[in-house]
């Protein structure tokens, strides 16, 4: 007999939208929170059916990885915005230009 295996759509779903959203820098968090949606549904379907696991866990890490990226970048931005408003590095600036 020749039973087709069926794939398991939701690893395949998370790990395409975990490489979106690394390569888009999280695009704006909407790829990397549906990878990780779709990461845990993978994980559990591939626990009951034995297909997609390793996809699956890749997609769920990627998107890990993504969000992890955004806080980074936001956190890096306040940084910079705070130390722009920092009255030090103003009057320092402003000596060095005047």
């Amino acid at each position: 007999m020749n039973e087709k295996q069926q794939g398991n759509g939701m690893a395949v779903a998370s790990m395409v939208l975990g490489i979106i959203a690394i390569c888009s820098c999280g695009g704006y968090g909407i790829t990397a929170i549906l990878g990780i949606v779709f990461g845990a549904i993978g994980i559990s379907k591939a626990k009951q059916t034995g297909v997609g696991g390793g996809m699956a866990k890749a997609g769920l890490i990627l998107s890990i990885i993504s969000i992890a990226l955004i806080f980074v970048f936001i956190f890096s931005i306040a940084g910079l915005i705070w130390a722009a408003n920092s009255t030090e590095v103003y009057t320092m600036a402003l000596s060095i230009l005047f």
